[in-house]
C-alpha cells in the first residue's frame, strides 16, 4: 500500500442552468488541471452538472445531457488520469424520480459507489426526491463514505457511514452564504460543523464546494477543505476563486483514536440507550413539545455558566461559590451551570457540603443550579449531575459515557437521560466528553429539551466547535460551563439555535457570563424554508446507530 493518499478538492465556478454546457466544460478543464498534481482521488462539488438551482426544471430537462452521458465524460477522465473521481450530478432515475446524486468512479472509470442526498435543503424538494442511506465503499485504501452538502448537518448521516467502517468521508457540497465581501464568505459547516464531524467520527473529510452566484441570489462560499480526524484543517481554498485544493492523507488510515487520550467518540457509544433515534417522530416527546401553547415572554430563562477552579477544599470552594451564586441571583439569573470537577472518588462529604450550600442558597432565591459531584448508591459510585432548585434536588443525571479518567472510579449510568421540565423551559443535561457524541444531544432534543446544559473540564477547546454544532443541528440553546485552573481552560459559552455565541467567558480565570434564552426559538426546528432539523430526519435509516 502507498504511504499516502493524495486528494484534490476541485473548487468550481457556479454556472446557472441556462449555461450548463459552459459549467460542464469548466469542470472538465479543472479536472485536467487537477491531474497535474497526480492525485489518487479527485472530489468535485454537488450538482457539478447541470446546476444547483433548477428553476423550470421539468420543462428544461429534455434539452440537457442525460446522466449516463455526463457520467461517461468524467469516467473517461478518471481512466485517463488513473485516479478515483467523485462528482455530483443530477440523476434522472429509472424510477421516474430526480435525485441530487454523487458518484464515485475508480481509476479505470468504473462506477464503484453512489449516494443520493437525503436531507433536502430549502428549495431542493421542488425538483429532487430524497435519497436513502448509502453504504460505505471499498477502495484500495480502505472504506470511504459519501454524502452531499446538507447531509452533513444531520449527524446521523455521516455517523452511519462511519459505523459502517468509512475512514474517509467525501462531502460534495454547494454551501451557500451571504455577505458584502465575497472574499470573506463562510458557512457553519466550514467554520465548525465539519471539524466536529471529523472528530466525532474519527474520520478524514474531503469537501469540494463552488464559488460565485446562481440566479443572482444563490451565493456560494467556496472554502473547499480537507479535515483530519483530529479536526485540523490541513488544506483549504479561498471563498471566491475556482482552484485546486490538495492534501496528502497518511496511509493506512489510522484506527479510531482517543480524543485527548481519554475518550473514544466511536468506541465509547452506548447503543442500548439510543432507542429514541430510531423511533418515529410522532412517538417522541418533541412532537408534543413543539406544539405546546406558550406565552413567549414567560419562557425566557436567564442562564449563567460559572467557570471555576473546582479543585481545593470543600470549604474554599463553598466560600467562593456562595459569593458567585448570590451575585448571580441579584443579576436576575434563573439557572446556573457549574463546571465538571476532576474525576476520582473525592470525599463524598465534599459533594454533600456543596449540595447543602446550594440548597440553602436556592431556597432563598429563585435560582436553579446544576452541580456535578459524586453519588454512592448500593456500593456503586456514580458521576452525577444534580439539578437543585428551591432547596431541593428536583432531577439528577448519572453520566452514561465515562472517559478513561473516570472508568476506574465510577459505574456508568443505566440508560436514563435527564430532562428538567421547568417553568421557563425544558433543560437537558450532558457531561464532559458526552458533548462529542452526536447521539446524546440529539436524544435530549428528541426528548423535548429547549436548552442543553453542559458542564465540562476541557484543557483543549473542544467545547466551542461542539457547542455550536450541537446547537445548530438540533435547533436548541447550549450552555457550556468549563473548568479553569489545573482542570480546564475556561472559555465557557452560551450558544443560540443558529450557532451564534450569545456570551463567552475569558480563558484561564474564574468568571460568570449569562444570557436571556427565548426558548420559543428552540421550539421552531425549521432551519430554512422546507428544511427541518427534526422532521427532516429519516429514523428508519438509522438502525445502525442502535446495533
Amino acid at each position: 500500500m502507498k504511504a499516502k493518499l493524495t486528494v484534490c478538492c476541485v473548487q468550481l465556478n457556479a454556472y446557472p442552468l441556462d449555461r450548463a454546457e459552459e459549467g460542464l466544460a469548466h469542470a472538465l478543464d479543472m479536472v485536467d488541471e487537477a491531474a497535474t498534481t497526480n492525485p489518487d482521488l479527485m472530489v468535485l462539488p454537488e450538482c457539478t452538472y447541470p446546476a444547483y438551482y433548477l428553476s423550470g426544471w421539468p420543462s428544461r430537462r429534455s434539452s440537457l445531457r442525460p446522466t449516463s452521458e455526463v457520467l461517461a465524460l468524467f469516467a473517461e477522465k478518471a481512466k485517463r488520469y488513473g485516479c478515483y473521481l467523485a462528482v455530483g450530478i443530477t440523476e434522472e432515475s429509472s424510477d421516474g424520480n430526480t435525485y441530487n446524486a454523487g458518484f464515485l468512479l475508480d481509476s479505470g472509470g468504473k462506477l464503484v459507489g453512489s449516494a443520493r442526498k437525503q436531507f433536502l435543503w430549502h428549495f431542493d424538494s421542488h425538483w429532487f426526491t430524497a435519497g436513502k442511506a448509502s453504504d460505505a465503499i471499498e477502495t484500495p485504501w480502505g472504506r470511504v463514505g459519501m454524502f452531499i452538502c446538507a447531509d452533513g448537518r444531520l449527524p446521523e448521516i455521516p455517523r452511519v457511514l462511519a459505523l459502517k467502517g468509512a475512514r474517509l468521508l467525501i462531502d460534495l457540497t454547494n454551501l451557500v452564504s451571504t455577505g458584502k465581501d465575497q472574499t470573506r464568505l463562510t458557512n457553519p459547516q466550514v467554520e465548525y460543523m465539519l471539524k466536529a464531524r471529523a472528530i466525532e467520527n474519527q474520520a478524514w473529510i474531503a469537501m469540494a464546494n463552488k464559488v460565485g452566484t446562481e440566479e443572482d441570489s444563490i451565493v456560494y462560499c467556496g472554502r473547499s477543505l480537507v479535515v483530519s480526524p483530529q479536526g485540523d484543517v490541513v488544506a483549504q481554498g479561498s471563498a471566491h476563486l475556482p482552484e485546486i485544493i490538495t492534501a496528502d492523507i497518511p496511509l493506512p488510515f489510522e484506527p479510531p483514536g482517543a480524543v485527548d487520550g481519554v475518550f473514544w467518540p466511536t468506541e465509547s457509544r452506548r447503543p442500548d440507550t439510543y432507542g429514541d433515534l430510531v423511533h418515529p417522530f410522532s412517538e417522541l416527546p418533541v412532537a408534543r413539545t413543539i406544539k405546546e401553547d406558550m406565552v413567549p415572554e414567560e419562557k425566557i430563562p436567564v442562564v449563567a455558566v460559572l467557570q471555576l477552579d473546582m479543585g481545593g477544599t470543600a470549604e474554599h470552594l463553598a466560600t467562593k461559590l456562595e459569593r458567585h451564586l448570590r451575585s448571580l441571583a441579584m443579576q436576575g439569573v434563573h439557572v446556573v451551570v457549574l463546571p465538571e470537577p476532576p474525576a476520582g472518588k473525592g470525599p463524598i462529604e465534599q459533594t454533600d457540603a456543596l449540595m447543602r450550600l446550594i440548597s440553602k442558597t436556592t431556597a432563598e432565591a429563585d435560582l436553579g443550579v446544576v452541580l456535578v459531584g459524586d453519588e454512592v448508591d448500593a456500593g456503586e459510585w456514580y458521576r452525577t449531575a444534580f439539578f437543585i432548585e428551591r432547596g431541593n434536588v428536583i432531577a439528577k443525571y448519572r453520566k452514561l459515557h465515562l472517559d478513561a479518567t473516570e472508568i476506574a472510579a465510577y459505574a456508568p449510568g443505566q440508560g436514563a437521560y435527564c430532562i428538567v421540565r421547568g417553568r421557563r423551559g425544558n433543560f437537558g443535561i450532558m457531561l464532559g466528553y458526552e458533548g462529542l457524541l452526536p447521539e446524546v444531544a440529539r436524544i435530549l432534543t428528541l426528548q423535548g429539551a429547549d436548552v442543553i446544559l453542559w458542564p465540562c473540564r476541557f484543557k483543549i477547546n473542544r467545547h466551542d466547535w461542539f457547542a455550536r454544532t450541537r446547537a445548530v443541528e438540533n435547533r436548541v440553546f447550549v450552555a457550556v460551563a468549563n473548568a479553569v485552573g489545573e482542570h480546564g481552560i475556561g472559555e465557557s459559552l452560551i450558544v443560540d439555535p443558529r450557532g451564534a455565541v450569545l456570551a463567552q467567558a475569558f480563558a484561564g480565570r474564574e468568571q460568570a457570563v449569562s444570557a436571556m434564552l427565548p426558548t420559543a426559538e428552540a421550539r421552531c426546528k425549521a432551519i430554512v424554508p422546507g428544511t427541518d432539523a427534526v422532521l427532516g430526519r429519516e429514523p428508519i435509516s438509522y438502525q445502525r446507530l442502535v446495533e
